[in-house]
């Protein structure tokens, strides 16, 4: 798959919607309420997603939406409408916000970007972060539908999120994890392979690990291995 293809895998789970207006100080819900009605969204039983008061600046739920501020002093807006359950909102970053959430047969992660990249993607599980904060990365595979499954890298720039790498073809093994980034060219990850567990997933935190490598030297590709390579 072309990383454009899986780009567009991830870009199609998403909900952010933008509403363009004068520069404010907060997020304006009623942008969002319009949206709602101008584009005839399915109307679900809102979550009541939990927004820190430290938040209340940045960030307002009205009904099945998510208003936030971005850095151009607009409101970008985020549906709600699929959720069920959903975990605090919570600051990842100065520019970054996210909530992990489940939906029917399905779950996700939320990953909405305040800054000048303004975008929403779902990471499958709350991604990580490079040691400068430049890149970020994510990986999750599982038996149900979810909003992404696979593992990806993304750069962070001053007015830019843009993906490095997408990888919708990961060997299918069970509990996949970023582990740490070593440095800021080179990720490790692990997951444990189905047949050591035998489908018991109580089984998995003694289970033996692979380890696997990506780095920017090959194009963050997966590798099995626990060493960094080199790089120029």
């Amino acid at each position: 798959m072309t990383l454009r293809k899986a780009l567009c895998l991830v870009l199609a789970t998403t909900g952010l919607m933008t509403g363009t207006a004068h520069a404010q100080d907060r997020p304006d819900p009623a942008i969002c309420e319009r949206l709602q009605a101008e584009r005839g969204l399915p109307m679900a039983e809102p979550v009541s997603l939990e927004i820190p008061a430290s938040f209340s600046d940045r960030a307002v739920q009205t009904g099945r939406w998510l208003a936030t501020l971005n850095a151009n002093g607009g409101t970008d807006c985020t549906f709600l409408g699929w959720v069920i359950t959903a975990e605090p909102l919570e600051a990842l970053s100065d520019r970054f916000i996210g909530f992990a959430w489940t939906g029917y047969v399905t779950y996700g992660y939320t990953l909405i970007d305040t800054g000048a990249g303004r975008m929403t993607i779902d990471t499958g599980s709350r991604p990580v972060f490079s040691p400068r904060g430049d890149r970020l990365a994510f990986v999750e595979v599982s038996d149900v539908r979810i909003a992404f499954k696979g593992f990806a890298v993304y750069q962070i720039g001053d007015g830019s999120f843009t993906p490095l790498h997408v990888d919708t073809f990961l060997p299918y093994h069970a509990d996949w994890r970023v582990d740490e980034w070593a440095n800021e060219d080179c990720i490790l990850l692990s997951a444990v392979p189905r047949s050591r567990i035998n489908n018991d997933y109580s089984r998995l935190p003694d289970a033996e690990r692979d380890r696997y490598v990506a780095g920017r030297q090959n194009g963050w590709r997966l590798s099995p291995g626990t060493q960094c390579p080199d790089y120029p």
